[in-house]
């Protein structure tokens, strides 16, 4: 990547697989909406992988992600939202419907 590096990656194998987190740790899945992102500034991205590179080859790569396709999901109803729609209460995020009923910590504390 050069100096238009993204903001925000994903990590893909020579199998078309990308990073993400499983039961037991690190993994890799075809679906891409499980992929883990990554800030590719704070997160070291490009050293981490000229590292692997050095010790294996070229088997991984940084993939773009747009900022509209990045996803969470939310701590109330395990619903998968859009990551701009997402409300963050200090402990959890929460879809709009989830915080406007006052579902998690924050409504737990009032009494909601």
């Amino acid at each position: 990547m050069n100096d238009a590096d993204p903001d925000r990656v994903i990590i893909r194998n020579p199998e078309g697989q990308y990073l993400a987190r499983g039961l037991k740790g690190w993994e890799f899945t075809l679906e891409r909406t499980k992929a883990i992102v990554f800030d590719y500034q704070k997160d070291h991205v490009a050293e981490h992988l000229a590292l692997i590179r050095k010790a294996q080859g070229p088997i991984l790569e940084a993939v773009s992600v747009e900022p509209e396709a990045i996803h969470e999901m939310c701590d109330g109803c395990h619903k998968t939202i859009k990551a701009f729609e997402a409300f963050f209460d200090g402990n959890q995020l929460l879809c709009p419907g989830c915080r406007l009923r006052g579902s998690g910590a924050a409504g737990a504390q009032l009494g909601i």
